[in-house]
């Protein structure tokens, strides 16, 4: 009997052991057959059964880090480092998930240990080469290909990947001759011919881009990211309409092709169109709910939709004497995708230093309902009510509609008319002037980075201490070129003139004209961003006036606190008529200073 209890124990031990090793060889036949759904399942039974089987955990953390979960795959990737410190594949996997979870830098540097023990260990080289680039360090990461090139010459994905980084610097010539290099050894290379049309799409050069995605498609009529980047370059050209058909045609092709679905999203967004790029983007999601463009692109869509609110203070002040502090704030909410309600409050103190006992404060407040009709275009009306403190003064209304084109065609216009009370000034608010203006505005985008725009209208000026109603006609123009996606230089223009000239508190020349040279330059760094515009010129004032020099200046710097919430502070500066906040007339020494903080919150 005792020998036959020790018999069936031993056979018991053989046949665990014989399952254990089945289900072992299982896991790892589902893993070479690239089922890694399967192999996760018994792998992670292998850990159960015993928690220091090194491959079971390798693999496993792998599993978890390809299906995003990174925090599991850290854990299962240290553990299996430990049992086997001496597998530099398992060190290069760990950092790996590490830099997936959000921390290049830090994957960068937990690398350097291997590479000081190991330097030519080449998974450890171009993996740190990689995050690096992720991290922002382009230079050290250039660097470090640079020793992956010297340890393996010739090798073209390494190639590849240091011509991107290049791109991704903004070194875009270095990246173009990087690009030409690989196709000089292999013209049909596409790989190369891909990043060399991107690279050319961010350098601006769009139209040389577009022949590269043509060659792409001489070779493979149904190359999905080539027919994607011809639609991404007319958008970033500004022809949206024809970015539009092209990426509804990839589509076509390739319906859930979520790269495609995000493009489409994008460019609608760029038409206002939220309520169709929203659709666009969740059905990105829909087919591909992991993809990192397709969340980020839900998550652009949804945000002009959330209530929001843009609070700002302003000071402003002049030779003339005045002195003008304003707070005010917009709040916005949609209802639907296709109409926002819209309100605006402000309350200003103003006071004539050169007038002491000048001195009067104003508010107002409104309400707007803007609505969408299919392909883009807005109409909005609105109304409120602003109130004075100065004598014996009345409630008075306000209200104002607008009629907006579809951005998506070349051409877009805006026709507006709006009654306001003009209280910018304490003069202003002593005299209770109230405008009615009509004006008409339009902007031709005729090639990639050029802009033109041009406007005209009429304002009827009535009340004030004489009585009488003065109009105004005015007309501007402005031509720009943006350049290296930050630089922006052009020419503006701008001319108006008063029927009659009254004393009731307003700048009222019979001509008044500007013209001016722009330079301006808009850049952002992570959260941080600046801006900022100089425009000399000359100016005229009145039809027998002397031609005088101007300078125009703004700058800012803001800070994104998160999506949809950024704050700010800017100043302007400027000696041209045309910001004269009063009527008088002080020559050439004429000086306009504004300092603003202000702020936008999506909740």
């Amino acid at each position: 009997m005792r020998t036959m209890r020790i018999f069936l124990a031993l056979a018991a031990a053989v046949l665990a052991s014989t399952s254990a090793r089945a289900q072992q060889d299982a896991a790892d036949r589902a893993w070479a057959a690239g089922n890694v759904e399967e192999a996760a399942r018994l792998y992670e039974a292998r850990v159960q059964r015993d928690s220091n089987d090194v491959r079971a955990l390798h693999r496993l953390g792998l599993a978890r880090a390809w299906a995003g979960q990174n925090d599991q795959a850290l854990v299962l990737l240290d553990r299996a480092a430990r049992l086997d410190p001496g597998d530099l594949e398992t060190q290069v996997d760990r950092a790996r998930a590490q830099a997936d979870r959000g921390d290049p830098a830090g994957a960068a540097a937990a690398l350097e240990p291997l590479i000081e023990r190991n330097p030519a260990y080449l998974p450890a080289l171009q993996a740190r080469a990689q995050f690096l680039s992720w991290a922002g360090d382009f230079d050290a990461s250039l660097r470090t290909y640079g020793r992956v090139l010297e340890i393996s010459p010739g090798d073209r994905s390494v190639d590849l990947e240091r011509a991107r980084v290049l791109s991704w610097a903004s070194r875009f010539g270095a990246a173009q001759a990087a690009y030409d290099s690989i196709l000089r050894r292999n013209p049909n290379d596409r790989d190369a011919l891909l990043g060399k049309a991107q690279v050319l799409s961010w350098a601006g050069r769009l139209d040389s881009a577009e022949v590269v995605y043509h060659r792409l498609l001489s070779i493979n009529q149904n190359d999905r990211e080539a027919l994607n980047g011809l639609a991404r370059a007319a958008a970033w050209r500004g022809d949206l309409l024809t970015a539009e058909r092209r990426w509804r045609a990839s589509l076509a092709r390739n319906g859930d092709d979520a790269a495609a679905l995000v493009g489409l999203s994008q460019t609608l967004r760029w038409e206002g169109r939220d309520a169709a790029a929203l659709e666009a983007a969740r059905h990105a999601v829909r087919v591909a709910p992991t993809d990192r463009d397709a969340r980020t692109e839900l998550a652009w869509t949804r945000l002009p939709l959330q209530p929001s609110v843009a609070p700002a203070f302003t000071y402003e002040t002049d030779s003339d004497g005045n002195r003008i502090a304003t707070l005010s704030s917009g709040a916005a909410f949609r209802p639907d995708p296709r109409l926002e309600v819209r309100a605006d409050a402000y309350v200003r103190h103003a006071r004539l230093d050169f007038t002491p006992e000048l001195e009067g404060n104003a508010q107002g407040v409104a309400m707007a309902l803007r609505a969408q009709f299919e392909p883009g275009w807005w109409i909005l009306g609105g109304a409120g009510v602003t109130g004075t403190d100065a004598e014996d003064a009345d409630a008075r209304a306000n209200w104002r509609a607008m009629l907006s084109s579809p951005a998506r065609y070349p051409v877009t216009a805006s026709l507006s008319y709006a009654h306001t009370p003009l209280d910018a000034t304490a003069l202003l608010i002593a005299r209770e002037v109230d405008v009615d203006e009509l004006n008409l505005a339009a902007t031709l985008v005729p090639a990639a980075g050029w802009t033109v725009s041009a406007g005209g209208g009429g304002a009827d000026f009535h009340g004030g201490v004489s009585g009488e109603t003065n109009r105004r006609t005015n007309a501007n123009l402005a031509i720009t070129r943006r350049f290296a996606r930050f630089f922006t230089l052009g020419a503006a223009g701008r001319a108006f003139g008063f029927e009659k000239n009254l004393d009731d508190g307003y700048f009222d020349p019979d001509l008044y004209w500007i013209g001016e040279a722009l330079g301006r330059v808009s850049r952002e760094w992570r959260k941080w961003g600046i801006s900022a515009e100089v425009a000399p010129g000359v100016q005229q004032v009145g039809e027998g006036g002397e031609r005088s020099a101007t300078l125009r200046t703004t700058g800012g710097v803001s800070y994104t606190v998160g999506p949809g919430r950024r704050i700010g502070i800017s100043a302007a500066y400027a000696n041209a008529g045309l910001q004269r906040l009063s009527p008088t007339d002080s020559g050439g020494g004429y000086r306009y200073t504004a300092v603003s903080v202000s702020g936008s919150w999506a909740f």
